[in-house]
């Protein structure tokens, strides 16, 4: 993984229109290329702003973001679509053609992309997301997850280099997302940047190797999964709730000396360490 930075976030500033307050207040930060980081706070801490500001939907109202280096104000939402996708918290709102098929087809058509590349690229995404077999289907006939699915598919094939995923558990079961994010488990592994915003911290626990913490528009962590775990006051400051496995874990702390800990794996060490200690 390179050192260089792929996006810059410098000194960014956002308020809406009519509004007298600022959403976000000099927001800085850098992303490196295969990173997978979560953006986690409270109700109206602006991350989907933030979110929306990576893909040009908004601008910043002071500050600038990078793309390797160049300031992404010059360029058109579409042009930044080439390079940053985005996954709505709502496929609905992202999905409006007659079949996934067209779906996927459709932005590489308007990229004026050979014809035998559009086909070869839709293939590719559709048979890495398991959508083969629903090419032909119209996408609001789809479940939620076979939705967020088409969704991504259709972002894959312009081969960007992040991956902005807004609340991905939202209105779905685990049978639903796990296959959405083993895909995206797959993709950080195969090296795209991951930017995912979430209330699931145990999406967090599995997933992250950087968590950022957003409150009133102003970051108040930025570090490793760990790290932010271990900060009761600001856990309880930026009203995040503790991973299923660390709250059992604590429980089991006070009632039979546990060690604290963030994964299942290593809480069924601790167990099966006491239960050969037994023996």
């Amino acid at each position: 993984m390179t050192s260089e930075p792929l996006l810059e976030v410098r000194d960014v500033e956002f308020r809406y229109p009519g509004k007298t307050e600022n959403t976000l207040h000099n927001v800085s930060f850098t992303v490196t290329p295969g990173e997978f980081i979560a953006l986690v706070g409270p109700n109206g801490a602006g991350k989907t702003t933030l979110a929306r500001l990576l893909i040009g939907i908004h601008r910043p109202s002071g500050g600038c973001i990078l793309m390797e280096g160049q300031d992404i104000s010059g360029l058109t939402v579409a042009e930044i679509s080439h390079r940053i996708g985005f996954l709505f918290q709502n496929p609905d709102h992202q999905l409006f053609e007659d079949t996934v098929w067209e779906e996927v087809v459709f932005a590489l058509k308007n990229m004026g992309l050979p014809q035998e590349e559009i086909e070869a690229r839709a293939n590719e995404v559709l048979e890495f997301c398991g959508l083969q077999h629903l090419r032909t289907r119209a996408p609001e006939g789809l479940s939620v997850g076979e939705k967020k699915r088409a969704a991504v598919a259709s972002v894959l094939a312009m081969k960007t280099d992040v991956l902005v995923l807004d609340e991905p558990t939202t209105g779905q079961t685990w049978s639903h997302l796990e296959p959405l994010m083993t895909i995206i488990k797959r993709l950080n592994a195969a090296g795209k940047t991951i930017f995912m915003i979430t209330h699931d911290m145990n999406l967090v626990v599995d997933y992250a190797s950087r968590v950022m913490v957003l409150v009133g528009g102003r970051f108040c962590h930025d570090g490793d999964v760990s790290s932010l775990f271990a900060n009761d006051e600001l856990i309880q400051s930026s009203h995040i709730e503790l991973p299923a496995v660390l709250r059992l874990s604590r429980a089991l702390e006070k009632s039979h000396g546990f060690r604290p800990c963030l994964t299942a794996s290593d809480l069924v060490t601790q167990v099966l360490g006491r239960l050969q200690c037994r023996t």
